[in-house]
């Protein structure tokens, strides 16, 4: 996922530990997730023929939702 993003792959332990901080509030660790998650995100919606606004609505959306409920992130999808 993250490597043609200039990111590197997170671990499930790092991202375990992410979603800890966020849950603790660490607006660091929100900017991170952002950051690993978006492109691949976008990329993905946009493949499934969603409209570029819309795609980019429902990436926030989603990473929104994983900010304020990291305990509902499985990270598990490929």
């Amino acid at each position: 996922m993250g490597q043609e993003d200039g990111v590197k792959d997170l671990v499930p332990t790092e991202i375990n530990n992410l979603l800890n901080r966020i849950e603790q509030g660490d607006d660091k660790a929100v900017e991170r997730l952002f950051r690993h998650y978006h492109a691949p995100l976008f990329r993905f919606i946009c493949l499934r023929n969603v409209p570029v606004s819309d795609a980019e609505e429902i990436a926030q959306d989603v990473l929104l939702h994983v900010a304020t409920k990291p305990q509902s992130f499985a990270g598990q999808s490929q």
